[in-house]
């Protein structure tokens, strides 16, 4: 600033510091004005405005309210997330228009976050013993549940409601998917439940008695199959994500294809190859470590008055889950796989640190917790009791998951979650014309029975029969079942996919532009709705 300005603002006697102004005065004189403005404090500053009473009650009402009607749905249908589906509806804009539109999509990314976790909460909980003998019972189950809904709407589509082939192939790849998150979220919701319920008659005479171990569908055989089947279908729903909107643009190429399914495998293949000749005899090596060295030291009690044993537990979980899902989504594939590949990729870690702690349980421990989280058994109400003998402790991750992460997630998260599906679901569209009311029953007729076919495979494939499995009790038929109505919700993959067909969705020889795009929303809500419902039935059925 010149002096005279200087003088004539502040006076000629002011006392301002005259290094500032000629270090203000050279900046003006090497940078542009623009540049200059842009660079001022003021540009990088945020005004902290306090909420209006009107945003505080909408935000609160919105949260207790999308837990209340999830606990009414759960209690009435044994489907909670439709509850939030509803809320979604109604506080969004498909029919109240509550919620702003900058609220609803940090409620989105929020959400995404309660989603990563329930696909990661599935991998913590898998016996990775089942993995690999079920791997091909289990993509035969995926493939049967993408090709049968595309072959049915190729010749629902074109020839029923006179659209082209590009249209039916498009419509069923919307709906080639499965809800990974909503049938977790099903599961879970009744994992929980089935440990808080009292003792019930079953039959005449008998009484099931409330000490008796419930059966958490997720940790057995059965539940194993339909969650590497619905991640089969995650990543060839994003495959097809990728390859339907450049049909209708002459875009299409050979890498959009290959490149999510070579990562894929990649991911599936070297995640265990690493662990086992890389993480492993580091493991192995740091559980010969004698520990009683530096215990007692004066840098390892410092360590210990500033970190816990769950504080490193839940770092290492947060860090690792991160780094998968990061890696997961600039690799080119699903943030989904990379989330559950974490999960089960901790709990193989998790056993070979309860193998350590457990043979250390004599030596003085890190912090001052009265017993090792290692050793600590499950008490909790949250429905993820081990079953078997060789799961009778959890691993440390399991329990710090349970501890910090689960209560946040089926509190806040994955309700987040669902209702900002249910914001994105244009309701009242689905009923205008009115044809598209039956258009719309008859497809998802047709794409439930494209999804529940694929549950066949667990009838006809041989071997099925296991002693120590907890689901080998059930029948064959009550299995098939099961399988087949949990790949019947579509969620969130389904809208992404419609979305970016929509151009292609659009082109219609007749009626609206938006007809066919309604039928592909009425169909997914339909399925997602009548999937999570019937999960829930089949499932507290089975208990």
């Amino acid at each position: 600033m010149p002096i005279a300005i200087r003088d004539d603002i502040f006076g000629a006697n002011s006392p301002v510091d005259y290094n500032h102004w000629t270090l203000v005065a050279t900046l003006q004189y090497l940078y542009p004005k623009g540049l200059m403005m842009d660079a001022m404090p003021s540009s990088s500053t945020y005004p902290y405005e306090p909420p209006t009473i009107i945003e505080i009650l909408v935000l609160s009402s919105y949260i207790y309210i999308l837990n209340a009607a999830g606990a009414i749905f759960e209690a009435s249908i044994h489907a909670d997330l439709v509850g939030y589906l509803c809320v979604g509806m109604v506080y969004g804009p498909p029919l109240g228009n509550i919620i702003p539109t900058a609220w609803l999509n940090c409620f989105t990314s929020v959400g995404y976050i309660g989603l990563v976790l329930l696909v990661f909460q599935g991998g913590l909980i898998t016996d990775l013993s089942m993995i690999l003998p079920n791997i091909m019972l289990s993509l035969c189950v995926a493939l049967t549940g993408i090709a049968l809904p595309i072959a049915l709407s190729i010749a629902y589509i074109p020839f029923a409601l006179d659209y082209t082939l590009l249209q039916g192939f498009a419509a069923g790849a919307s709906l080639s998917s499965t809800s990974l998150g909503t049938t977790l979220a099903v599961l879970s919701a009744n994992s929980r439940a089935s440990t808080s319920r009292p003792a019930e008659k079953t039959g005449p005479g008998s009484v099931v008695s409330a000490d008796a171990e419930p059966i958490d569908i997720r940790k057995t055989r059965l539940g194993t199959v339909l969650m590497t089947a619905a991640l089969a279908d995650d990543v060839v729903a994003l495959v097809l994500a990728a390859i339907v909107p450049k049909l209708g643009g002459g875009g299409f190429t050979w890498r959009a294809v290959v490149r999510p399914v070579l990562v894929s495998v990649a991911f599936v293949v070297c995640t265990p190859v690493l662990s086992k000749f890389a993480v492993n005899p580091i493991l192995r090596r740091a559980r010969r470590w004698d520990y009683t060295r530096i215990r007692g030291t004066s840098a390892s009690m410092m360590i210990a008055n500033y970190v816990s044993r769950d504080a490193a537990y839940l770092f290492a979980l947060v860090a690792v889950l991160s780094g998968f899902v990061t890696s997961a989504s600039y690799a080119g594939t699903s943030e989904l796989l990379g989330a559950y590949i974490a999960g089960c990729w901790l709990r193989a870690t998790g056993r070979v640190l309860l193998l350590r702690t457990s043979s250390d349980t004599q030596d003085v421990p890190m912090d001052d917790t009265p017993t090792p989280p290692a050793t600590i058994p499950m008490t909790s109400t949250s429905g993820l009791m081990n079953t078997g003998a060789n799961d009778a402790v959890a691993d440390p991750f399991t329990i710090t998951f349970e501890r910090y992460i689960e209560p946040v997630l089926h509190r806040v998260l994955a309700p987040l979650f669902f209702g900002s599906i249910g914001s994105s679901i244009p309701f009242l569209s689905l009923w205008r014309p009115a044809r598209i009311v039956w258009q719309g029953f008859v497809f998802s007729i047709l794409m439930a029975i494209g999804k529940a076919a694929a549950g066949v495979w667990w009838l006809v494939w041989p071997g099925r029969s296991v002693n120590d499995d907890p689901s080998s009790r059930l029948s064959r038929r009550t299995g098939a079942l099961f399988i087949g109505i949990a790949l019947i919700a579509r969620g969130e993959i389904a809208l992404l996919v419609a979305s970016l067909a929509r151009s292609i969705l659009q082109e219609s020889p007749r009626g609206t532009q938006e007809e066919l795009y309604s039928i592909v929303m009425w169909s997914t809500l339909a399925c997602t709705v009548g999937g999570a419902m019937g999960v829930g039935f089949v499932v507290n059925r089975m208990r």
